[in-house]
């Protein structure tokens, strides 16, 4: 594989990443104290998380490896549980497409005409750590991708706005913090960590979409010795439950790309 075509292979999936209940009334932050306890924090959180049936998007996005700056528009569409379509341009050109569903990843890129079509294996094997359909569309929302409620944490204050909630044991595969704002318990930051590879998701703002708290601006990081990768991402023009299409096709004659 040649290095503008490992590039395209990258780009691809790292925007899959960023690639994305009950109804709730934007939270009152001043309701959260600072000594609410473990349990309160994690009801709050899974309380707000974001109620829809369908969404669209469009992302901004900004991608920057330390050699190669792109900075491609998403059109991003989202069925709640079922699947998740991105149609992504450069300069107002077609680039390419990708379609997730609970149990294929699949994408294709026209530049250099090849395509990935799989499970979820590659993107967990990319990311040291295991990826499902739940925890991209999770990472899109605003929402943990931990299951908060399968092991035991401690808490604490972290000034001006935020709790941080650590694991009281250490995973043997990694290591995590979570933190939430305070004036509406969304995500504010993941950290994951295994031996050299750090991943670090950012949420700088958050906007209300139907009185519900969806993230406005994020900001994805991963780090090895040898590689940095960062990826900002703006969601504009937010909207939930209209009626959507998802079309996907791979075209004839791409080429079939084993990743990794």
């Amino acid at each position: 594989m040649n290095k503008h075509s490992f590039y395209q292979i990258v780009y691809s999936i790292l925007f899959l990443l960023i690639v994305s209940c009950k109804t709730t009334k934007v939270a009152n932050g001043n309701l959260v104290k600072k000594n609410t306890s473990v349990k309160q924090l994690i009801a709050l959180h899974e309380a707000s998380d974001f109620d829809f049936n369908t969404l669209q998007a469009r992302l901004r996005v900004n991608f920057d490896d330390g050699k190669k700056s792109v900075a491609p528009s998403i059109s991003l569409r989202m069925e709640n549980n079922k699947q998740i379509w991105m149609s992504i341009k450069v300069f107002g050109f077609s680039m390419g497409k990708a379609y997730i569903t609970p149990n294929r990843v699949s994408f294709y890129v026209k530049l250099n005409r090849t395509y990935f079509d799989g499970d979820f294996k590659a993107l967990s094997q990319f990311l040291g750590t295991e990826v499902d359909f739940k925890k991209i569309q999770n990472i899109l929302t605003g929402q943990s991708i931990f299951d908060l409620k399968a092991k035991k944490f401690k808490s604490n204050w972290e000034a001006p706005e935020t709790f941080v909630l650590t694991p009281k044991k250490e995973e043997e595969r990694y290591n995590f913090i979570l933190k939430f704002f305070q004036k509406n318990m969304r995500v504010a930051n993941y950290k994951l960590s295994q031996e050299e590879k750090k991943v670090s998701v950012n949420y700088i703002n958050y906007q209300v979409v139907d009185k519900q708290f969806f993230p406005e601006s994020m900001e994805f990081l991963a780090s090895k010795p040898t590689k940095k990768v960062a990826l900002n991402v703006d969601f504009k023009g937010v909207q939930k439950n209209t009626d959507l299409v998802f079309p996907y096709e791979i075209p004839e004659g791409y080429k079939k790309i084993a990743w990794p």
